[in-house]
């Protein structure tokens, strides 16, 4: 298949490139598409298997899961865009790839932080995270051996020829633990704690949410890349360093695990008491869905009556209103966190 590659390079361009860069491109954009096609098809049937069967409680275990595997498996990627092709096309990826899995993941969550996140806002129990979170690192672990054994194996190219010849690995800890652990938690914490800051002004910035929200995670990555690896999911950090050379398991665990986790904790209880963040209400997930679709337009309704002229006769009873109104807030906040 190399050789085809090669001799189909040729033929377009009238000459071989020595060192093989197109054909790598070709190759690391073939796995993208086949690790969001099959993400995207495993999460299509849970949804239509899983869920009528066994209830919706299992089905979201298994869709964080697949998302996860989803996640780590274009992110072990990355590494062969950055040291082929650079930097700025290193960042371009990151962009496109936090562009897609935003607009294509749904609810499903690819990060254990996101989990944690559920059971700091009080939405979730300690023991049915835990068990999501492992789940979580098990898909990781998983993304893994399906990079190696399925694509590095097959030597598509020189360069993944040569990452699965390679048995050993080095730690992306180039700083002291406990600054590698603020690292991770500070920026976890801001990644979160800017979203929630932004979005909590009104609905309007919503449609911009994505996007905003992979720039930030985007310029964090460049901030701290050299520093820690800046892999601020815990799942994708032990997928590809963890006992790696350079750092102790203990180590690791306290800067790209102990450390997210801490950040979102923070970022969390920050947001509740300094910058008016509402508290968490427990809804579930088809709650929240509908809550989610109806506050446009409840929004509008209610502010547009609360503030209209005494005199009128649709204005709405200061009381009603009032309650209407607080309850449109705190389902916003729930939406947002």
């Amino acid at each position: 298949l190399r050789i085809f590659y090669q001799r189909l390079w040729d033929l377009a361009f009238g000459q071989p490139d020595p060192e093989h860069h197109e054909v790598i491109l070709l190759v690391s954009l073939l796995y993208y598409s086949c690790a969001m096609l099959l993400g995207r098809g495993l999460r299509h049937c849970v949804r239509r298997l899983i869920t009528p069967t066994l209830g919706k409680s299992v089905a979201s275990c298994l869709l964080d899961l697949v998302t996860t595997f989803q996640v780590c498996a274009c992110s072990l990627e990355n590494g062969v865009i950055r040291k082929h092709y650079g930097m700025p096309a290193y960042l371009c990826t990151l962009l496109l790839l936090g562009v897609w899995h935003s607009g294509t993941l749904g609810d499903a969550c690819g990060n254990p932080c996101g989990s944690w996140r559920q059971f700091v806002l009080g939405q979730a129990r300690l023991s049915g995270t835990l068990i999501r979170m492992s789940l979580q690192m098990l898909a990781g672990a998983m993304a893994y051996r399906y990079a190696r054994c399925c694509w590095w194996r097959l030597g598509l190219s020189s360069e993944h020829e040569m990452r699965y010849r390679i048995t050993g690995c080095s730690s992306d800890l180039a700083v002291p633990v406990g600054a590698g652990f603020s690292i991770e938690a500070f920026a976890t914490g801001l990644d979160l704690l800017v979203g929630l800051c932004v979005f909590s002004s009104g609905l309007r910035w919503e449609r911009f949410q994505p996007l905003i929200k992979v720039l930030i995670s985007t310029v964090l990555t460049y901030c701290g890349l050299h520093l820690t690896g800046m892999y601020v999911n815990p799942a994708n950090a032990t997928a590809q360093t963890f006992g790696c050379e350079g750092s102790q398991p203990w180590e690791h665990v306290t800067v790209y695990w102990l450390g997210p986790l801490a950040g979102v904790t923070g970022a969390v209880q920050a947001h509740r008491r300094w910058l008016g963040g509402h508290p968490a209400v427990k809804l579930d997930s088809v709650a929240a869905d509908v809550a989610g679709a109806a506050l446009r337009s409840s929004d509008r309704l209610v502010r547009r009556r609360l503030y209209s002229d005494n005199n009128s006769t649709d204005c709405l009873d200061a009381g009603v209103a009032a309650e209407m109104s607080d309850l449109i807030e705190t389902l916003k906040g729930q939406k947002q966190l």
